[in-house]
């Protein structure tokens, strides 16, 4: 059986997304196909599934249920490829489908039994409504009851909840004992269930269901009772190996997430020996077991970041003049900073390196102030380091008759109001004349050589900004100009600026390459396992 296949190669691809959640299916899928057990039906037991046995299943089931309507439905066409011994029929022939009741908000209760919803099944709420009266056991789910989502959420379940009643779009199972064991068809009906919500009988734009009539005349294959059970504790064993993988694989992640952390925080806050160089050794050695997925090199970039703002990037030249000269009066005389700068940087704050100008919105009742050339910029376009150009333009008119200010090229762009300062602080350098909305602020700096070092620095320095961040009461973030631009922030010499941003450069660069190289590599596993799957299914018709 091919599927050993899969078993052997499954370290390869294990590590590709979703690895044994999509094996699950896989297994299921060979479980209905007869490719688990492989014994012959003689050895199984005299009691293979018959459209006579079927038959006195039903009517003993709908015997004592008058209002239920049921007609045999015959026997499906056999495929080619059915194992010996077992029966083609319907869905319809495996049991009673009865499904839950309409509830009304006016029909909900403080007290009663619980009604069992899909969210409910399905793991997203455990709140319930109740309702109280009487009502026939066939629309009440006990412990262990088979309940089948034929709305939304397209999936079979075992109820392990409270006694309560069914809602609608959900199928109550009653099993056929004649026909299928109440565990065969647990596992049965998630097959086909999967299988019918990727065929054309799964419909619906805004949410996708299954008609009832489809559903019961969907064809299965039933193996003799007694196979039905050995499938039953092979399924167990190996949901069970499933489970100690993702258990195990969940275990590996942890602590690998943790060394992450451990080393970059040493890259970036190295020990009281100070030995920043054996950090450094570490983490490049083990960084190809650390870093083995694209997400992770976001912590890399922003560790990156954090030794830049540090001074920890690059050794320092004692050649270089320090930024003081520059800076002159600009710098902040006798304060000490909440960390030790390298020889040659300064401290100092956004106001004193620069011109600050604010953006406004021209008039929209006016149309010629909306038919320019000059771009105006807002949040939205604030996605890329380099801008240019947005989404919306405007005129000279609009310049002259509105409170929008001209920005010049070289200017650093930020945004100091709205929902994206929940969790980001875009920046970003101008590289032509521009204009901004209200929701922005930009410097022009006093010296034209400071404009890639502002753009590092209010990058590195995000999570310090982001906790100035005041919050209005519908989410909307908001930074106070005052707090802002009068942030203490280091400043190195002009020569170990520019060496700074070469380096950040040349390591971003890196990380692009990585991250191209883990996405393929993630994308190569997947597929790799998506083959070994399809090959083993093969071997299984």
């Amino acid at each position: 059986m091919r599927a050993e296949l899969l078993l052997r190669e499954f370290e390869r691809v294990s590590e590709a997304p979703s690895a044994v959640r999509d094996i699950r299916p896989f297994i299921v899928e060979l479980a209905v196909k007869g490719a688990l057990t492989g014994s012959a039906p003689e050895a199984l037991g005299p009691d293979p599934v018959s459209l006579a046995r079927i038959h006195l299943g039903m009517e003993a089931l709908v015997s004592t249920r008058p209002r239920y309507r049921w007609a045999i439905a015959g026997s499906a066409p056999s495929p080619d490829d059915a194992p010996r011994g077992w029966l083609a029929t319907l869905l319809a022939n495996t049991g009673l489908y009865v499904n839950g009741l309409a509830f009304k908000p006016s029909d909900w209760a403080k007290t009663g039994r619980p009604i069992i919803r899909i969210q409910n099944l399905s793991g997203m709420s455990s709140d319930y409504n109740f309702t109280e009266g009487d009502f026939s056991e066939d629309n009440l789910a006990d412990p262990g009851d088979l309940l089948v989502s034929w709305s939304a959420t397209l999936d079979t379940f075992i109820w392990n909840g409270p006694q309560g009643v069914v809602n609608q779009h959900i199928f109550k199972v009653v099993p056929n004992p004649e026909a299928v064991t109440r565990e065969f068809l647990y596992w049965l009906l998630r097959h086909e269930v999967r299988q019918l919500a990727q065929s054309q009988h799964a419909h619906g734009l805004a949410m996708m269901h299954i008609n009832r009539g489809p559903f019961l005349s969907h064809a299965v294959l039933l193996p003799p009772l007694s196979e039905q059970r050995q499938i039953v504790a092979k399924m167990d064993e190996l949901m069970a190996l499933c489970d100690q993988l993702e258990a195990a694989q969940a275990d590996c992640e942890s602590r690998r997430d943790a060394l992450r952390a451990v080393s970059l925080h040493r890259l970036a806050v190295p020990d009281q020996d100070g030995d920043k160089a054996a950090h450094v050794r570490f983490f490049l050695n083990t960084s190809p077991r650390l870093i083995t997925k694209p997400k992770h090199l976001a912590e890399v970039r922003r560790s990156i970041l954090d030794i830049a703002v540090a001074g920890g990037l690059i050794p320092q030249d004692r050649e270089d003049v320090p930024v003081s000269e520059l800076l002159g009066g600009r710098a902040l005389a006798g304060y000490s900073g909440t960390w030790d700068l390298p020889g040659g940087w300064s401290w100092t704050t956004l106001s004193r390196l620069g011109r600050v100008l604010g953006g406004g919105t021209p008039s929209k009742s006016r149309p010629e102030y909306w038919n320019g050339p000059i771009p105006w910029v807002t949040p939205k376009d604030m996605k890329r380091d380099r801008i240019g150009d947005a989404i919306d333009h405007i005129s000279e008119a609009a310049v002259s008759g509105s409170a929008v200010k001209r920005i010049p090229p070289g200017s650093l762009l930020m945004v100091v109001r709205g929902m994206i300062l929940a969790h980001s602080f875009p920046t970003a350098l101008t590289t032509a004349e521009v204009t901004i909305n209200q929701d922005m602020k930009a410097l022009v700096p006093f010296d034209d050589r400071l404009q890639d070092i502002l753009l590092l620095l209010t990058k590195g320095m995000r999570d310090v900004i982001l906790g100035m961040v005041e919050r209005s009461t519908h989410g909307t973030g908001r930074l106070a100009t005052a707090d802002l631009f009068e942030l203490p922030i280091p400043l190195p010499p002009l020569g170990e600026q520019r060496r700074i941003v070469a380096k950040m450069d040349e390591l971003m660069a890196l990380c692009d390459k990585l991250e191209t190289a883990l996405a393929s590599e993630q994308s190569a596993r997947a597929r790799a396992l998506e083959a070994l799957i399809h090959d083993a299914l093969d071997g299984a018709r």
